[in-house]
């Protein structure tokens, strides 16, 4: 593994406004990590305990949906995420809801969560910019939950719709298929009555009987 520089600590974009002597105070009080692509920085119900500064990589997290796992967002080194991810100062968060998955190689170091009393003591302005990027990420995690939310309506909408056009669909063949059957059964009956020489005249003869019994 490769060790952690304070120069490359700086260039993790929440923490480059920071002092030598606090950069140095995280490389002595954090474990330096390497994950490969395809592994799992944290798995639905794993206990949240551990805020990661990414040097380079980035991972992919997935919200965990009633047992399946719905892409929410990703975390890098960039101005979007500022590098940092995991369980931040304040955060209520006891176990993660989803996975985190490495895409690509990541290389950083993670500081436990008993740690941050002190670390506040130290800067406590860090903390609190640490809590604006927790406070901006819940708006962000909130939105995209209500678009999946939108979308899994739309899609129940339009299984409703589909189902209620199926029954009409459903009685047209059904009427259909009988239509064909009577076609079928009034070929087979003139055929009878064609080779027992019944013509129009013996039809009407026996269409008078039946209309005057009923009249009685």
């Amino acid at each position: 593994m490769q060790p952690v520089t304070i120069e490359e600590l700086k260039k993790v974009i929440v923490l480059r406004d920071l002092s030598d002597d606090l950069l140095q105070w995280l490389m002595d009080h954090s474990e330096y990590i390497e994950y490969e692509e395809g592994e799992l920085v944290g798995k639905t119900g794993d206990p949240a305990e551990w805020m990661f500064f990414i040097i380079e990589g980035r991972i992919d997290y997935y919200k965990n949906e009633n047992g399946r796992l719905i892409y929410y967002h990703y975390f890098m080194n960039d101005a979007e995420s500022g590098g940092v991810t995991g369980i931040l100062p304040y955060s209520r968060m006891k176990v993660y809801s989803g996975n985190s998955i490495v895409s690509t190689k990541i290389r950083g170091f993670r500081l436990h969560k008993k740690f941050f009393p002190e670390l506040e003591q130290l800067n406590p302005d860090f903390i609190r910019k640490l809590i604006g990027i927790m406070t901006e990420r819940a708006k962000s995690f909130a939105t995209t939950q209500m678009q999946h939310e939108k979308v899994s309506a739309l899609g129940n909408l339009a299984a409703g719709i589909a189902h209620e056009l199926n029954n009409p669909a459903s009685a047209i063949n059904r009427i259909s298929f009988d239509l064909k059957n009577r076609l079928f059964l009034n070929i087979e009956l003139t055929e009878k009555m064609i080779r027992q020489n019944i013509n129009a005249d013996h039809i009407q003869y026996f269409r008078n009987k039946i209309e005057s019994k009923g009249s009685e």
